[in-house]
């Protein structure tokens, strides 16, 4: 059985109540919501195929908001 890596990319923007206009990224998941990573990776756990490992990448839309978006990504 060969392995695989899945590759989960996640974009992050600022709190819905700021106003964004540079966002460059297709859909960013305001930093105040939880988007879908959680349900993508509660999903994966479904996965028979037992030798995969899962990368999730992350990126945000402003360099400021880079150590909000990293805790968020090791809750």
């Amino acid at each position: 059985m060969k392995k695989v890596t899945i590759v989960v990319p996640t974009y992050w923007t600022l709190p819905s109540n700021k106003k964004d206009s540079n966002t460059i990224f297709d859909h960013p998941t305001p930093l105040d919501f939880d988007g879908t990573l959680e349900r993508t990776l509660e999903s994966l756990k479904k996965i028979e195929y037992y030798n995969f490992d899962i990368l999730v990448i992350t990126a945000s839309t402003h360099k400021e908001l880079s150590y909000e978006v990293e805790k968020k990504y090791k809750k």
